[in-house]
């Protein structure tokens, strides 16, 4: 029948083992509630480096730092093999998990540990060279504006946040071409009517011209204010009276104000929405003094006996998070 693990079995595991000054802590299993049945679990060495990360680069005017706990197996047999912080020993490390003390359901870690403070700043050292290679923080960067993204600003985000402000850029521009477009029907609108014609016609004359330039500064100032990338333009007369061939020479003046005013629209907003629509991925990449180690520690994790070790029944799910295959401890 098996039993907890004695007092003089943990003794002796004691005395197996080598720390120095080299704290150590025991990770609880992740399922809260989980049922701690004799000998299901056993303990296995790793490091713990709580690690505070500083993020910094001047031109996307950004200091971020955050605080993250790196795990790796202890290498077994040759206290000269390399950390592999590649594979992490347990996804995920919170506080509360963090225990001072071995559960008694859990059964002690029975080969030999020898640690020393070398091999842990060794450690340590590969930890730091691990981090600057591989971890980054990833920002949206448009390169015509030299604009960032904010932290955790999404790209659809940014990119919205980015056309506004090429929006709100525009609007002098947007102005001017509707003083523009002013200026030229204004000239048109006074022009005079030929002298020779009878009152009534003139009058008839000066009315549907009048329509026909409202016809226009109505259509494209709605088109200039809307900032908005037109669509060919073809100027819609809004009454059935045929033009009289007086006037038909307003009628091909207005279309070519009209042709002018959407070349310079189209130009105008091509340029800017297309820098708008620029993004690219940016990179801060942490430096060795971007990395201080808080905390460091010889962790204990739960792994499940294997089968073979311990003949009982595995359940489905055990809770535990560690990568390790058990059949190897």
């Amino acid at each position: 029948m098996n039993s907890l693990p004695t007092d003089l079995e943990r003794m002796g595991q004691r005395k197996r083992h080598d720390m120095g000054r080299i704290p150590e802590l025991w990770l609880a299993p992740a399922t809260p509630g989980q049922p701690e049945l004799p000998h299901l679990f056993h303990y296995q060495p790793a490091l713990m480096f709580e690690c505070q990360l500083q993020y910094r680069d001047v031109r996307a005017e950004l200091i971020h730092s955050i605080e993250a706990i790196y795990t790796a197996w202890l290498p077994e047999g040759d206290e000269e093999l390399a950390v592999d912080w590649s594979v992490p020993a347990v996804k995920t490390v919170s506080h509360d998990r963090l225990e001072s003390a071995p559960r008694e359901s859990i059964r002690p870690y029975q080969g030999h540990l020898r640690l020393t403070q070398r091999q842990m700043d060794q450690a340590q050292s590969d930890l730091i060279d691990y981090l600057v290679s591989r971890e980054t923080l990833r920002l949206f960067y448009n390169p015509s504006l030299k604009r960032y993204s904010n932290l955790g600003e999404e790209r659809e985000e940014f990119l919205q946040r980015i056309l506004d402000e090429v929006r709100t850029q525009l609007q002098p521009h947007l102005k001017e071409l509707a003083r523009r477009l002013q200026l030229q029907v204004e000239q048109l609108r006074e022009q005079p009517l030929p002298e020779d014609l009878p009152t009534e016609m003139a009058e008839e004359l000066d009315s549907i011209r009048r329509q026909l330039i409202s016809a226009l500064e109505n259509k494209m100032d709605a088109l200039i204010m809307s900032g908005t990338d037109p669509t060919q333009p073809s100027l819609q007369i809004e009454h059935d009276i045929p033009i009289p061939h007086e006037i038909e020479g307003v009628q091909q003046e207005l279309r070519q104000i009209e042709q002018e005013i959407f070349d310079d629209l189209h130009a105008l907003l091509t340029e800017h929405l297309t820098r708008a629509r620029e993004c690219e991925e940016y990179e801060i990449r942490l430096q060795p003094t971007d990395i201080k180690i808080l905390r460091r520690a010889l962790l204990w994790i739960p792994v499940m006996t294997s089968a073979k070790a311990e003949p009982k029944p595995q359940p489905e799910d055990d809770g535990s998070d560690v990568e390790r295959d058990p059949a190897s401890c």
